[in-house]
């Protein structure tokens, strides 16, 4: 495991620096534009990096949302443990996992040039994904102190929806209609 570590980290990053007299001197020299001195300093291109993270994160609380719905569906059915601690777990990894998705799209919001009908999508997709999260957190937190069951049930369904509804507008917006 250790070794498949290494080898990866090294995989990864081995190839972002040249190594002294091994460089080909027909080729020019590229200076990353995130390292460069710090009065050059671009805070744009950071964001621009961090914002790429949003699809990175965007794919876990998904796929938790959807599986915690699977997991309550076995759950109606079985009355198993099994189903009721993977709801539980899945639910509040979503709602965590919710935060740093919805932290990394605003941040590639920022520096998104969308004009006309693609800014109407981003707004619309922005707020919807807030609304997500937040509805991540509440269902987690009525799910946690037992609350009226069809009152949770209708919340999960909410989630599930405006989370299709928030993941369909941002497939839009990166992969067109």
């Amino acid at each position: 495991m250790i070794k498949l570590l290494i080898f990866s980290f090294l995989l990864l990053f081995g190839g972002l620096h040249g190594h002294e007299g091994h460089q080909h001197h027909d080729q020019p020299v590229v200076k990353s534009e995130l390292f460069t001195p710090f009065n050059h300093f671009s805070w744009t291109k950071w964001q621009k990096e961090i914002g790429k993270l949003h699809f990175v994160f965007l794919h876990f609380p998904i796929a938790l949302i959807f599986m915690t719905v699977i997991a309550e569906i076995c759950l109606a059915f079985t009355k198993g443990v099994f189903y009721e601690n993977a709801a539980r777990f899945m639910l509040i990894s979503a709602a965590v996992f919710s935060l740093p998705t919805l932290a990394t799209g605003y941040i590639m919001s920022l520096t998104m040039p969308y004009t006309g009908s693609m800014a109407t999508l981003l707004e619309w997709h922005m707020w919807l994904g807030i609304v997500t999260a937040a509805l991540a957190i509440t269902v987690a937190a009525v799910r946690e102190k037992r609350a009226n069951t069809a009152i949770y049930y209708t919340l999960l369904i909410a989630l599930f929806l405006a989370m299709n509804v928030t993941g369909y507008l941002g497939g839009v917006m990166t992969f067109g209609v």
